[in-house]
């Protein structure tokens, strides 16, 4: 079964957008009709077009996991992340959930748990499903390994949820090399505590069509890996105590004395505000915006606000640009004037 899903990694999602996963899901496939010896069989169809060619799976007695993963091929094309793969259902009965991936870096610290997409198997049955997710190379280069497992929700591959055996692979598919870190949680830091280091932040704007962009540069300065929320908050002068409006991050992940420049675009809760906004004040935080700056894990940064950055349209209007004027090798279709001549000139 073919299917895309697009991610998110790091994924910046909510207020500052990353990536969001998306997939299909698994369908009864119709009767095939015979297919000639040596043709080519789509991956997904595989249970429909050659059923004698399939190896029957031996259901199991009843079990919490009933899927197991074979035959896993994973491979980096561009900015994608594809995957094909065997799924079985070794229990009685049909059995659901979604494909999840996460990443692991060398010291097997997560970086990330990553949607793949919905999976749905009769007891007995399996298929071969092909999924993609988007990923940044500098995020990839992280990765010494990954999990493959299928779950209510791809937040956790130790959670109650998980409903398959959890595949423990290179970034390749293959089974990790012996010696390989066991997979282990991230550290975590008390509110308060300063773990991370911001600078060289700004809001920038293309063009008025455009969402605002926030950039800034972090660095993990503790001695774990640890990730955290951002949060913006938007005021009309750096001296006001109350903010206007706000924004928050999924989150970033960075291994000790690991420093990033991240780009995202900002999300506001209420754009109504932003012609009064002149300064935004930036910090990292394990709740995003949920906590006061008191319980920043970072230094707060104070970013002026663009005087060229305007205030976003009013609903259902569009800006006005001025027309754009005649480029100087089509000179010769104007007049003095500025107006079309109704004849081109003959070339000389």
């Amino acid at each position: 079964m073919r299917r895309q899903s697009f991610r998110a990694v790091p994924a910046w999602a909510a207020a500052l957008v990353c990536a969001v996963s998306l997939g299909g899901c698994k369908k009864e496939p119709p009767a095939a009709p015979p297919v000639a010896e040596g043709a080519a069989v789509d991956a997904g169809q595989a249970t429909a077009a050659a059923p004698a060619a399939k190896e029957p799976v031996k259901a199991v007695a009843e079990t919490r996991t009933p899927f197991t993963f074979k035959d896993v091929k994973i491979a980096k094309v561009g900015g994608e992340v594809r995957l094909t793969y065997t799924l079985v259902n070794q229990g009685g009965r049909r059995a659901r959930g979604t494909s999840c991936l996460a990443l692991l870096d060398k010291e097997g610290y997560f970086l990330s748990h990553l949607t793949l997409g919905p999976v749905s198997l009769r007891g007995g049955e399996s298929d071969v499903f092909e999924d993609k997710t988007s990923m940044y190379q500098d995020v990839w280069a992280q990765a010494g390994a990954v999990q493959l497992y299928v779950s209510a929700s791809c937040h956790s591959s130790t959670s109650d949820k998980v409903v398959s055996q959890v595949s423990h692979l290179d970034p390749t598919g293959a089974p990790v090399p012996p010696g390989t870190p066991a997979p282990r949680e991230l550290g975590s830091v008390e509110d308060g505590t300063i773990a991370f280091e911001l600078k060289d932040a700004s809001l920038s704007r293309g063009n008025p069509s455009e969402q605002v962009s926030l950039t800034f540069t972090v660095k993990n300065t503790s001695t774990q890996r640890l990730k955290a929320d951002l949060c913006v908050r938007l005021y009309d002068s750096a001296a006001s105590a109350g903010h206007l409006d706000q924004a928050t991050s999924d989150y970033f992940n960075l291994a000790p004395g690991a420093s990033s420049t991240l780009t995202s675009s900002l999300l506001l809760d209420d754009e109504q505000h932003w012609g009064s906004i002149t300064v935004a004040k930036v910090y990292a935080s394990n709740y995003g915006c949920s906590g006061s700056a008191r319980a920043a894990l970072s230094n707060v940064v104070e970013v002026e606000k663009p005087s060229y950055i305007e205030s976003p349209p009013p609903e259902g209007q569009e800006h006005i640009y001025d027309e754009p004027t005649v480029l100087e090798e089509n000179a010769d279709l104007v007049d003095e004037s500025g107006e079309l001549r109704d004849e081109v000139p003959a070339a000389e």
